[in-house]
């Protein structure tokens, strides 16, 4: 079934999709695990300048630290003295992601594109290291997800950002979603939908209506215009001035082409 021209405007969204990815960055935010000594001091130091926006400092303070370790050290090697720890991998690379962001303010510099390239690339490594160590740290997943979005690798990104709420002891729905449309953005619309499935079955009250916007293109581009119609009916009611005409064209042209004539007719 053909999606109406526009219907398909109406879903330009991966400006705002990376606008939203920006608040799930984080910092250590899980309960801290026991670090050795030298680790824990270095990270100290670390944070101490990401509080005052540092981020080049703190990202010179560990890798100082790893300089340190015993040569072809990897993570996941006996490491008493926590230069692979997870927690260090994991704030290089969120001292990374904020140096990549920061880059976008030199829009300048012919090189500010590569600069910003470098430093997310190397914020994957570090979070793959530190995965590698801890598997279930959740938010290393997240921040994964969130530079593979951000190199439009939406596969990898759908997967971590699943993978994040799967390890994550508090279940957002909002990573699910996310997780939802990066699939989508990468074109695998049926593990999409299977997501997107998932999150209406487990938050069916908490799904926002700006949710249901991208559902109903998902299940429209799945040629299942009756799925949709529920969602296309809710929104033409619930939403307000010009969005809720574009809805309401988009709801009289799906009963035209449902061929449900009295409802078309009202």
């Amino acid at each position: 079934m053909l999606i109406p021209i526009f219907l398909k405007k109406a879903f330009l969204f991966f400006s705002a999709i990376l606008f939203l990815f920006t608040s799930l960055f984080v910092y250590a935010g899980e309960k801290s695990p026991r670090i050795p000594h030298a680790a824990n001091m270095a990270l100290f130091k670390a944070y101490k300048l990401l509080e005052n926006k540092d981020p080049a400092g703190a990202l010179n303070i560990l890798e100082s630290f790893q300089a340190k370790q015993p040569k072809g050290m990897k993570p996941g090697d006996a490491d008493p003295k926590g230069y692979q720890h997870y927690y260090i991998n994991f704030t290089r690379g969120n001292c990374c992601l904020e140096l990549a962001d920061s880059s976008n303010l030199t829009a300048q510099k012919e090189n500010s594109y590569t600069i910003k390239l470098n430093y997310i690339q190397k914020a994957i490594a570090c979070y793959r290291a530190s995965i590698t160590v801890k598997p279930d740290f959740s938010s290393a997943w997240l921040n994964l997800a969130k530079s593979c979005y951000d190199l439009e690798d939406y596969n990898k990104a759908g997967g971590y950002f699943l993978k994040s709420f799967e390890t994550s002891k508090e279940k957002r729905p909002e990573t699910l979603y996310y997780s939802a449309v990066s699939f989508m953005a990468a074109e695998k619309n049926k593990r999409s939908l299977e997501i997107f499935e998932q999150l209406i079955s487990l938050y069916k009250d908490e799904i926002k209506l700006e949710w249901k916007e991208m559902l109903v293109q998902l299940y429209l581009a799945c040629d299942l215009p009756l799925k949709a119609l529920a969602h296309i009916e809710e929104l033409a009611e619930k939403l307000s001035g010009k969005k809720r005409k574009q809805w309401q064209e988009i709801l009289l042209y799906q009963y035209i082409a449902l061929e449900m004539k009295s409802k078309a007719m009202a």
